[in-house]
């Protein structure tokens, strides 16, 4: 959020901020950030968990298999979270629908 003021701030002194504007400052922060590297964070933490569940010895949970399915969601989300930082229009739009679709539901 940090990053999409200064820039607003700074682009605000060579041309006029408009509501499309300032959604494209957010989003050109918020995707990379909170879908693309917090996603890979949550795919990590997920790994962590079944990593530790077997090391323990702990047999197969019927839940361990949706938590892998889980962990390849975030990971899936993360990466286009990332490619948001080159990609745009309507790679954008995908990235988050799909975004909010999986939290929805999870």
């Amino acid at each position: 959020m940090l990053g999409s003021f200064v820039q607003m701030l700074y682009d605000a002194r060579n041309e006029r901020l408009t509501k499309s504007r300032v959604a494209e400052r957010l989003l050109s922060w918020s995707l990379p950030i909170n879908g693309g590297l917090l996603e890979i964070v949550g795919f990590l933490w997920h790994i962590v968990v079944l990593r530790k569940r077997d090391a323990e010895g702990e047999n197969p949970s019927p839940g361990s298999t949706l938590r892998k399915h889980v962990a390849i969601a975030h990971l899936a989300f993360g990466v286009l979270g990332v490619l948001s930082i080159w990609f745009r229009g309507a790679f954008w739009f995908a990235t988050v629908v799909g975004q909010v679709i999986f939290l929805m539901g999870y």
